[in-house]
Parts: structure tokens; sequence; C-alpha cells
């Protein structure tokens, strides 16, 4: 997952966005938080959260009841800038 959003945030455009919708999954019994960990991750490497929508899953037997969509925005730094320039 590190890798996939260290790419999101090298061919994004500065100011530009990235929508990522993940759902926490559950592994052995225990709860796996992809949503904090995303999240954490994206903005420590510049990518700003806006805005997180929660989504309820409808289904009989869907093992993810809800989901998260997470809107980042890419944040211009003094290097994005000079390139500009």
């Amino acid at each position: 997952m590190k890798k996939s959003l260290q790419e999101m945030y090298r061919v994004l455009k500065p100011n530009k966005y990235a929508v990522i919708v993940i759902g926490n999954a559950t592994y052995g019994g225990q709860e796996i938080k992809s949503v904090e960990f995303i999240t954490e991750y994206a903005e420590r490497i510049g990518l700003k959260l806006l805005r997180s929508i929660d989504k309820i899953i409808f289904g009989l037997y869907n093992v993810i009841q809800k989901e998260k969509i997470l809107i980042f925005q890419k944040i211009q730094t003094q290097k994005d800038a000079k390139m500009k320039s």
C-alpha cells in the first residue's frame, strides 16, 4: 500500500486530487485498521486529507459492512513551486 501511495504522490500534479475507497478488514478475528494506516501514511508523504465519507455496503453476505471514501489533495511544496517558475 505504501508503494501505491508513493506512486500516487509522484504522478499527481500539485494541488490535484486522489480518491481512495477502502474499508477496514478482519483477519483472524482481529480488525485491521486500513483506513487509519492509509490516512496517516498519505499525510506523512504530502497528501492532505480533505474529506472522509462513510459509505455503508448493503447486502446479505458482505464481509465488510462499511467503507470510506478518502479524498486527498497533493500539497504544493517549495520544490514544486520552483519547477513551475
